[in-house]
């Protein structure tokens, strides 16, 4: 794997700037986006709630796909770490899949109908508990 070209000063501070920009501008766009689709009356303070919620990760995501990180170790995925948090993962996945399945079972069967603005934030944060959990049980084990 070849190793990119060295960058001045001046061309990686314009690359962090670029990203901070682009992930600004892209929330902006995003809160004119939700305020157009939502309607309503408070189209301003929809645009400017979305922009500011949606701004960290936007500006980070420009930042990960603009800004150059250095080469990345040889052999990092072989850290322990990186074991913990694989096992963690693909556990929680399995657990998941279980849970909505049998969740999906349950509604089904007694015919309850559940909003899914209810329903997905709940199945984020048990996903995200579920890692947590295991990773920390893995860590524990081998402390």
């Amino acid at each position: 794997m070849t190793q990119p070209a060295p960058q001045s000063s001046a061309q990686f501070l314009g690359r962090k700037i670029l990203a901070v920009l682009l992930g600004i501008a892209a929330s902006i766009a995003d809160g004119f986006l939700t305020a157009y689709l939502r309607g309503g009356e408070n189209r301003w303070l929809i645009i400017i709630v979305f922009a500011a919620v949606t701004a960290p990760f936007l500006i980070a995501l420009a930042w990960v796909l603009l800004v150059p990180t250095p080469a990345a170790d040889e052999h990092g995925e072989d850290t322990i770490e990186q074991v913990w948090y694989r096992d963690a993962s693909q556990g929680a996945l399995h657990d998941l899949v279980a849970a909505v399945g049998l969740a999906t079972a349950a509604l089904v069967i007694t015919n309850v109908d559940i909003s899914a603005t209810a329903v997905l934030p709940i199945i984020l944060v048990f996903a995200m508990l579920d890692v947590v959990v295991r990773y920390t049980v893995a860590k524990r084990r081998m402390s």
